[in-house]
């Protein structure tokens, strides 16, 4: 597919309003592209860098769940912001590819965007997955 010029990707942006173009599949790989028996709560990796909500006030101890995708994604800006001004993930990546054959990069962006807890901007749900509704892949 050739490549969208910057007039067509103002126009992909717009039609979003704001809403990220990133699939979300399980991650059922047999091939050990990511650790399966990680510890993905955001205490262990130091998800927020405000450390305080690592362990929110209630008590909950959440987790991130690994989720894929394809490499090509449309990211809004307040994602990207988001990823850069509040997440720490060099934990993330690490417990990732932590024994594994592959890198992360179909899990990475996939597992932010798709977890109910961070509320990432232009974020979608992981409810159908937690569901074990199966599903080829679930996009917009």
């Amino acid at each position: 597919m050739p490549l969208k010029t910057n007039a067509q990707m103002v126009r992909i942006a717009h039609l979003l309003n704001g809403t990220n173009d990133v699939h979300t599949l399980a991650p059922t790989s047999p091939w050990g592209s990511y650790n399966t028996q990680g510890n993905y709560s955001f205490a262990n990796l130091h998800l927020y860098k405000e450390e305080s909500r690592n362990h929110p006030a209630d008590g909950s101890h959440p987790s991130l769940q690994v989720t894929k995708t394809f490499d090509e994604v449309f990211l809004s800006r307040d994602f990207v912001d988001f990823i850069v001004d509040e997440l720490y993930l060099d934990n993330f990546i690490a417990e990732l590819e932590e024994n594994t054959s592959y890198g992360m990069d179909e899990n990475l962006l996939s597992s932010i965007n798709a977890n109910d807890y961070l509320r990432a901007p232009g974020g979608f749900t992981s409810a159908c997955l937690r569901k074990s509704i199966d599903v080829a892949a679930i996009g917009r």
